[in-house]
């Protein structure tokens, strides 16, 4: 099935720049500060982005480039290795011709996969960067139902020395996150997708990406290291999202992050009884289909099909840097 580009509909950016300025001075006088002091990391930064061949995501977020001085990914980085990450995603999605992702960066859904199961579509889209997550990432993949995001995990590409690897550039995934949703309407996508839950399915589909594109490790962002302060502080309750999801799919944790390769792994069963032993099996064969499926799809050297598809997003409400 060819991936369908999805639009969505546009903002005055400049006008939501202005607005997040003035409703936060001191803020933003604090990071002018940091501006100042890291200035060469900026010019820098700014040299890569008029350079590459998405730098019209700039003009459409004409805030992009300054990401770098809120806690983009994590706090557990410095504002120099924050610019350095924020130019290395640049430069890597501008060389990628596997996937659209100049075209996701540009302000543009596409879809990756799909699913018509009783009489109910749905579908994981790659979506660019969008307020609700501005500092988890500069991508998320978007499971949803009927058009209806249900859960997303964000992410952007690092370079590995600024994670301790040795290889050139690693997925770090920043935001693990359901929507406002009812908890039956979850738990029926995950029994009508064989069992998989949706950030399980989306977490599949990312390690898929990331082999198809030579990446050997995946990293989740652990949660006392969050960028958002209420939920590395406890105050958004979010350990099953986090910490113990990344446990949950075979990562292990290193330093202040979580590492999983990009091949799809299983852990032994630990059930006791043999129907449940064989319950697990069929799951990871599920999963073991899914990631086939989308290696398959995103196989290097191929030059994927767009398709036309409607789906129109919903403006979300302003989050500050």
């Amino acid at each position: 099935m060819p991936i369908s580009l999805v639009p969505i509909s546009d903002k005055s950016r400049r006008d939501r720049v202005l607005e997040l300025a003035l409703r936060s001075p001191r803020k933003r006088a604090i990071q002018a500060i940091k501006w100042l002091t890291h200035y060469a990391s900026f010019r820098n930064l700014n040299r890569i982005v008029n350079s590459s061949d998405i730098s019209a995501l700039a003009v459409a977020y004409p805030e992009y480039r300054f990401k770098y001085l809120g806690n983009y990914l994590s706090p557990a980085f410095s504002t120099t290795q924050r610019a350095a990450i924020l130019g290395h995603t640049y430069r890597f999605l501008a060389m990628q011709k596997i996937l659209p992702f100049r075209t996701a960066m540009a302000g543009e859904m596409v879809e990756l996969w799909s699913r018509t199961v009783d009489g109910e579509r749905y579908d994981a889209v790659l979506s660019p960067m969008r307020e609700d997550f501005f500092l988890e990432g500069d991508l998320a993949l978007l499971f949803r139902r009927e058009g209806k995001p249900l859960y997303r995990l964000t992410f952007s590409f690092v370079p590995g020395t600024c994670v301790g690897l040795e290889e050139e550039t690693a997925l770090f995934i920043g935001g693990s996150q359901g929507y406002r949703n009812p908890v039956i309407e979850f738990r029926r996508a995950s029994k009508l997708m064989g069992e998989i839950c949706p950030p399980t399915l989306l977490l599949i589909i990312l390690k898929a990406i990331s082999k198809a594109l030579g990446i050997r490790t995946l990293l989740g962002v652990s949660l006392a290291h969050h960028s958002c302060n209420a939920v590395s502080s406890g105050k958004i309750k979010s350990v099953m999202a986090y910490d113990a999801f990344w446990e949950a799919n075979s990562a292990e944790k290193s330093g202040r992050f979580y590492h999983m390769t990009s091949d799809l792994a299983f852990r032994p069963s630990e059930a006791s009884s043999s129907a449940h032993r064989a319950r697990a099996r069929r799951k990871q064969e599920r999963k073991m289909e899914l990631y086939t499926e989308m290696l398959a799809k995103c196989g290097v050297g191929r030059s994927l099909e767009f398709a036309p598809a409607k789906f129109e997003w919903e403006p979300a409400a302003l989050v500050e840097v």
